[in-house]
């Protein structure tokens, strides 16, 4: 199973906003994933050029590779 997270936004007239929406919205589909046993999460950010939200975009990527990572570890 897979899921595709697409719901990121990139808002340059509010650029704190994205970070935050990108990053906790992130965060709760990886919960969701863990709940129900899936590893794999594609992310599908838009493009910004505004240098917040782009970071919040790096940080969503990371979030979800190190949420990869954890799941595919032997138990």
């Amino acid at each position: 199973s897979k899921i595709v997270h697409a719901a990121l936004v990139a808002d340059a007239d509010r650029p704190e906003w994205s970070c935050r929406v990108n990053t906790i919205g992130t965060l709760n589909v990886l919960a969701a994933a863990t709940e129900a046993g899936i590893a794999e999460v594609e992310l599908l950010p838009p493009e910004s050029d505004d240098q917040v939200i782009a970071a919040s975009l790096a940080a969503a990527a990371e979030l979800v590779a190190v949420h990869r990572m954890k799941l595919q570890k032997p138990r």
